[in-house]
């Protein structure tokens, strides 16, 4: 309820910034534009309604809110409702106290309405599209771009696009309207207006020749692919925006390429006439960020400083040898690591040198500052522009964001300060449908560390903000522009090459390379990541924070102080006199209030929980319908069923098997000897169907109880009653899957439950605890080691690449981790199973002895 309330501010302070804020007050304009808003509400397709609800519901609130002329919005009648707005004159009026247009996207927007109803339905549809980047991060580019490329629409920019727009309302989703939009971008749309209207074309391409796109001058052009290729530009942006709702995505941009693709400076290209595969050596490229990186952690345009480190790529286009491409794609792999492994020579990595000069310039600045650092102080001095900028940048430093300087949570603690903040990353927040109660999620919260002295200072600045919200986070925009112009300034000054983003991605890099977890680093920097497979298992404690900050503040000692002389500690608060070392004292106790307390997300489980809510109850039912020397066939099928459910359980926090249409498979991958079984749950490459694990040692002995209970029992009712000694047989000579469950039909008769679905695995743990039906495959992930990364110097030996092959996932370049080429042994997944046999320990799994049948009741 709490997340829908802040969508709904969202929302309401928008539609407050865009239209009532830039309104003549002692006008009609913002009564014209609330019928607009109406009049696109009341566009919207019924069955898109469902989808937006939030949005919809937030619109109408908002306008009933609004102040508004009753008298013009009672009627839909009214003259605007039923033609629209005169844009011409309304455009006129306001630029008389509104003269920058670009301003007002939203306005102008609204007041282009279409004659036509298609594009009418399409400007409706776009518009709540926005109302839901609205509650995402960094939209207001793509925003604007949408509705910019809407109202081109409405007139003669735009309209020629219209043709081949599809009729919103003729689709049921917007997964169906994203594929006919991606369809229409790759059809031959020159052949189809030929046909149509050729004159009309001919005008079209005498005027893009005129003034090509900055991506399309340089080449050579035919008219159809130069039509073709500029109408799939306009059509992509109609595409991008349902791309980012359909994948929920925090920080909807627009995707910019300088030149249209990535800029390669290739040498000694060669191509092979029989394969086609080329090779080239690569020096200096446009770095197009992966989805482990964001544009604010590389610099783009970088040189490559040495040639001799340069990446030799290859492009596989018809692979004849599947050793001979690992071969080559290993290579490749291994001097792109490389080169990230050059944290002190990187180009895109700050320098040691480079980040000794800043931090002396910048604690010249904020050691003149007459700010009160004693015990009494009130904290209200004000700063002057150069040190709040200099206060700006050394947090960003610090703390890898320029977020927490906007935090108002700032804790005073004796010697520290604290910024307090959630870990609450969107794809981790889980529907209201699913169990909490076994999570170890809880309303405390994460701490982010300062020294005090630092501390002092943004508290100073915070204290002498005034204004409302809007104005507080204009002050900071401002900032920000401000701070890159003093490095700007440094960097002309010191000969030196940082930047703001250097700045941020600095502390990542630093604690990457001293083997922090991924995953750790980005909730400190405030960063999104959902490059993460598992974030919705994911937890952490304050101590991992605390700690990964220690690394780091060592670190920065080290390279900012040359001679222990120079880290004498200081009594700040008593002599009131700034020193270095007082923006580097990071308290050395190492200890953290409730650091050891977990928090996380829902399905970051607690071992008492899973045991108390989950696998306790199961176990005593089992028991209590556990056969005795003679039991009806009903009671045995119930039995049998509960028995299900308990193999269930086991098997996958054994196994991580997708949840597929036969899970588990059968008897006969399961070697019970060795506890060796093969998984085939997904195909890895096409020569290869499958992938072995090791069973924990209670899982084999289960299934042993078990395959000793299906043959005695099927001899039993074999005799008695042959139908259901056949179902028995069937799963006992692997003609059927391991987890099989039993019903008697309307007829009476036996026979296995038809729809052993996803659905119906769920609905029958749903008594006990409603999780999403993958959550024991990716709980797996609470058995990785913390602090390792891929560049960790001491690899532990359940690292990522483990887990990954326990998964069943591929490598970075799609290939089995266990290949000729491999560094994994097997004797890991042993080491594995091991461990996951303690936890099912603790889970509160046991060994359920069957005992034999010896007689059924009629």
């Amino acid at each position: 309820m709490a997340d829908e309330d802040n969508r709904s501010k969202d929302i309401e302070e928008w539609l407050q910034k865009n239209i009532i804020d830039f309104s003549d007050p002692n006008s009609d304009e913002a009564s014209s534009l609330l019928i607009e808003l109406r009049f696109l509400k009341n566009t919207l397709p019924v069955q898109f309604k469902s989808l937006f609800n939030s949005e919809y519901n937030a619109l109408t609130e908002w306008i009933k809110k609004a102040e508004i002329d009753d008298s013009l919005m009672e009627s839909k009648n009214s003259q605007i409702y039923e033609n629209g707005t005169n844009n011409k004159v309304f455009l006129k009026n306001i630029k008389e106290h509104q003269p920058y247009l670009k301003k007002l996207y939203l306005i102008t927007f609204l007041v282009h309405r279409a004659d036509s109803s298609k594009v009418n339905t399409i400007r409706a549809l776009y518009f709540f599209l926005c109302l839901k980047m609205v509650e995402l991060t960094d939209y207001d580019s793509r925003i604007e771009t949408t509705l910019d490329e809407c109202r081109f629409l409405t007139n003669k920019t735009r309209e020629f696009l219209i043709q081949f727009l599809p009729d919103v309302n003729e689709y049921s989703s917007i997964q169906d309207l994203l594929s006919v939009f991606e369809s229409i971008q790759s059809e031959n749309l020159y052949e189809e207006w030929l046909k149509s209207e050729k004159k009309e074309l001919e005008g079209f391409v005498e005027k893009i020749r005129r003034k090509l796109h900055k991506d399309e001058k340089d080449q050579e052009w035919a008219d159809d692919e130069l039509v073709n290729y500029r109408l799939s530009k306009h059509i992509y942006e109609f595409v991008l925006p349902l791309e980012n709702i359909l994948l929920e995505k925090s920080g909807i941009t627009r995707n910019v390429s300088r030149s249209g693709k990535p800029a390669v400076i290739s040498y000694n290209s060669f191509t092979d006439e029989i394969t086609g595969d080329s090779t080239s050596t690569v020096y200096s490229l446009n770095n197009i960020t992966n989805d482990n990186q964001t544009l604010e952690t590389f610099e783009t345009d970088e040189r490559q400083d040495n040639i001799d480190e340069a990446v030799f790529e290859v492009s596989i286009n018809r692979p004849i040898s599947y050793h001979l491409d690992i071969v080559n794609a290993q290579q490749q792999v291994n001097m792109r690591r490389k080169r990230s492994m050059l944290l002190n020579t990187d180009v895109q990595v700050a320098k040691h040198s480079e980040m000794k000069i800043l931090f002396n310039e910048l604690f010249t600045i904020l050691k003149s500052s007459n700010v009160d650092y004693t015990v009494d102080s009130e904290k209200t001095i004000e700063l002057n522009n150069d040190e709040i900028e200099a206060v700006y940048i050394m947090i960003t430093l610090l703390t890898g964001s320029s977020e927490f300087i906007q935090h108002d949570n700032l804790i005073e603690r004796y010697d520290r300060y604290h910024i307090e903040f959630n870990f609450s990353p969107k794809r981790a927040i889980l529907g209201s449908e699913y169990s909490s109660d076994l999570s170890i999620a809880n309303k405390d919260k994460l701490e982010l560390t300062l020294p005090f002295a630092v501390g002092v200072l943004v508290e100073n600045i915070q204290n002498s903000l005034v204004g409302t919200k809007q104005e507080k986070l204009t002050f900071f925009n401002n900032l920000e522009k401000l701070a890159k112009n003093r490095i700007s300034r440094i960097n002309n000054k010191n000969d030196t090459r940082l930047t703001l983003n250097k700045l941020r991605s600095y502390l990542k890099h630093v604690l990457f390379h001293s083997g922090t977890d991924t995953a750790v680093v980005d909730v400190i920097t405030l960063s999104p990541i959902h490059h993460l497979s598992a974030l919705p298992y994911f937890s952490l404690t304050k101590a991992d924070i605390h700690y990964a900050q220690y690394h780091y503040y060592d670190h920065l000692k080290d390279i900012i102080f040359s001679e222990p002389a120079s880290m004498v500690k200081n009594e700040l608060r008593e002599n009131n006199k700034l020193l270095k070392f007082d923006l580097l004292d990071f308290p050395d106790d190492r200890y953290v209030y409730e650091g050891e307390q977990q928090m996380g997300t829902k399905l970051a489980l607690q071992s008492s929980q899973i045991k108390s809510k989950l696998v306790t109850p199961i176990i005593n039912e089992l028991k209590a319908l556990k056969p005795h020397i003679s039991l009806s066939v009903n009671n045995f099928i119930g039995f049998h069923n509960k028995l299900m459910d308990y193999l269930y359980l086991i098997l996958g926090l054994s196994s991580g098997y997708r949840p597929v249409v036969e899970t588990f498979g059968r008897l006969k991958d399961i070697d019970l000897d060795t506890g060796m079984y093969f998984i085939s749950d997904k195909e890895n490459r096409t020569d290869a169907q499958g992938r072995f694990i090791t069973l924990p040692k209670i899982a084999r002995l289960q299934l042993q109880h078990y395959q000793n209970y299906l043959y005695e029992n099927m001899k039993l009712f074999n005799t008695k009653h042959h139908q259901m000694g056949l179902l028995l047989q069937a799963v006992y000579e692997s003609r059927v899957g391991i987890i099989s469950y039993l019903e008697v039909d309307d007829y009476d008769e036996f026979s296995f439950i038809k729809n052993q679905n996803n659905t119906f695995i769920s609905d029958r743990f749903r008594l006990y605890a409603h999780l999403p039906l993958n959550w024991y495959r990716h709980h797996i992930r609470s058995l990785k080691d913390f602090d390792h990364s891929m560049f960790s110097s001491n690899l532990a030996q359940l690292n990522d690449e483990v887990i990954s092959s326990w998964m069943g996932h591929t490598d970075q370049l799609g290939f089995d981790y266990y290949d000729i080429f491999s560094g994994l042994k097997r004797s890991q997944q042993v080491e594995l199973a091991e461990l996951i046999e303690k936890k099912l320990g603790d889970y509160g799994f046991e060994i359920i002895e069957l005992s034999e049948v010896r007689s059924v009741k009629e």
